[in-house]
């Protein structure tokens, strides 16, 4: 098990990452509860202080390396959230969600998020599968999955198409190419 320290901070492609920490709370809850943005994800219902109650309950997640939640920043101001959970160290696997960008984001900088989370879960952290589901009637991710990620679908419920992704699956990806980000 590779555990992130409690201070993990990381610059790349421009973009710094950092864990979320309570102070986050108003940026989080704001995202989460924007009716647009949050549609797709579990509903959240815009009370901060839950929100920061929240947070300290998943930094016990974290210091036992099974969750961890990521704000990703430009200039020093946050712009979105990501999630690498579920982390199972026996099998190597773990879920990506929270996928969150603020209003106006530049693609660039949207997808930028993906790809830092999947460098720190696959390179860093040494997972081997990403288990995650999107909302069916969540068409542009359905699409971006399938044809830029080159995910694969393996179920699905009432709700969601549930998909795998592993590192072979990230190198054959088209989105560094798409993002004109060299290996």
């Amino acid at each position: 098990m590779i555990l992130l320290p409690p201070d993990f901070t990381t610059t790349k492609y421009g973009v710094t990452v950092r864990l979320v920490t309570e102070d986050d709370a108003e940026f989080i809850t704001r995202l989460r509860s924007d009716e647009r943005l949050g549609r797709f994800i579990h509903a959240s219902n815009g009370d901060v202080e839950a929100q920061k109650k929240w947070i300290t309950e998943y930094k016990k997640r974290e210091n036992e390396g099974i969750e961890y939640y990521f704000i990703f920043l430009k200039d020093g101001i946050p712009y979105g959230l990501e999630r690498i959970y579920n982390i199972d160290w026996t099998h190597l696997s773990f879920t990506s969600g929270s996928w969150l960008c603020e209003k106006g984001t530049a693609m660039e900088y949207t997808l930028l998020t993906l790809v830092i989370a999947y460098e720190i879960a696959y390179d860093m952290l040494g997972l081997k599968i990403n288990l995650f589901d999107v909302r069916k009637e969540n068409k542009k991710v359905l699409r971006f999955h399938r044809n830029i990620m080159c995910s694969h679908q393996y179920a699905e419920t009432e709700l969601d198409y549930l998909f795998i992704s592993t590192q072979e699956t990230r190198k054959n990806s088209k989105l560094k190419k798409y993002l004109g980000i060299e290996e």
